[in-house]
């Protein structure tokens, strides 16, 4: 009984440190990914954007992201997201155009 309990153990243990390892490759992707040298457009506006974002993304203040282009505004909010502090916490973004209006 004792070996059978210590080999699903091992089992357990390497199916977790399986999934940790997935989880921090597909973390590291995504910081990838929405990198701010990754944003769309290279234009003086949007490099002041980046400047912005990446100043927001030091700090833990709420941010609401507003312009034409939507594209633009969501891999603006995954970019702060994931270069912040809260990096490894949910990402929740809510769609202001959604939201009932008074």
């Amino acid at each position: 009984m004792i070996s059978q309990a210590v080999k699903v153990q091992r089992l357990i243990d390497g199916e977790r440190k399986r999934l940790l390892d997935e989880n921090t490759h597909l973390r590291q992707e995504l910081k990838e990914r929405y990198d701010f040298s990754n944003l769309l457009g290279t234009s003086g506006p949007m490099r002041q954007i980046c400047e912005q974002v990446s100043q927001v993304a030091r700090t833990t203040t709420t941010v609401l992201i507003r312009g034409d282009r939507h594209r633009q505004g969501i891999d603006c909010a995954h970019a702060l997201h994931y270069n912040s502090l809260r990096a490894n916490k949910p990402f929740i973004k809510v769609s202001c155009a959604r939201c009932p209006r008074a």
